[in-house]
């Protein structure tokens, strides 16, 4: 997982949430800094009017990094071929027909992750900074879960909630087994995800392993519920894992951001 430099940016967008992080250096750390969304207007617009009113936008570089939450699809990079790609992304997701297709190879997993982007916001990024690294927000958080599996023989299924949904995934030794995004409005919506995920990936209740991670509202009461049906419930807390890391520490900082500063 390659760390940022200090002094340069990192952005993170998803469909209703805008936000900055960059460590300074020296005393000041890693600053993270939300941008308020206003609703009514597109994203690739918001971000316009942040580089208006944003310290941290207005202290970066000429280099950025977007981690971006979109609709990705995975290929094998064995079965990756670039001139199919565009074709197949837009008959997994209709919806996308307006923008613009990219890809990103995902090493640690040996795939590559195909996503689309706004063409306005994409021109927006382009036009303020020289050099734009864009990626998937699941790409670090795939190789982290991974790292994670090594040296174990149960199956374990990962569950990351953000931005009110769920990406499920897991793995077969060094391989994508599953992953999959749902919608997770409540509790009763992120245990039918889940258990169906369980139930995809061959996991036995007593012997393998769930892990939870992210942002989850409720989080007690759905891993209460888990374990009606789960022996093997686990929470990642990011702070035991990184030994307390400064960028652990950051209130609301989403996992997907820590991994960059990690």
């Amino acid at each position: 997982m390659k760390q940022l430099t200090t002094q340069q940016l990192l952005i993170r967008i998803s469909d209703n949430s805008l936000s900055f992080a960059m460590n300074l250096g020296g005393e000041e750390g890693i600053c993270f800094e939300p941008y308020e969304v206003k609703s009514g207007i597109s994203m690739a617009a918001n971000l316009r009017e942040a580089f208006k009113t944003s310290d941290l936008l207005r202290r970066a570089c000429q280099k950025a990094t977007v981690i971006l939450d979109s609709p990705t699809m995975l290929v094998p990079l064995e079965d990756f071929q670039t001139e199919e790609m565009e074709q197949q992304f837009r008959f997994v997701y209709p919806s996308c027909e307006d923008k613009s297709i990219e890809m990103s190879v995902i090493p640690a997993v040996k795939n590559m992750a195909i996503y689309a982007i706004s063409k306005d916001l994409k021109n927006v990024l382009n036009d303020h900074f020289e050099e734009v690294r864009i990626k998937p927000l699941m790409a670090s958080v795939w190789d982290f879960f991974l790292k994670r599996s090594f040296g174990s023989n149960s199956k374990k299924l990962y569950a990351y909630f953000h931005d009110g949904k769920v990406e499920l995934c897991s793995f077969n030794r060094t391989r994508v087994a599953f992953a999959n995004c749902f919608e997770a409005e409540n509790i009763p919506n992120s245990l039918y995800f889940i258990l169906g995920a369980w139930k995809q990936i061959g996991g036995q209740a007593m012997m393998d392993d769930l892990y939870l991670s992210g942002k989850i509202d409720e989080r007690e009461e759905l891993t209460e519920e888990l374990k009606q049906f789960l022996a093997r419930v686990f929470y990642i807390n990011p702070s035991a894992d990184f030994n307390r890391a400064p960028a652990t520490q950051i209130l609301n900082f989403p996992l997907d951001m820590i991994l960059q500063f990690v």
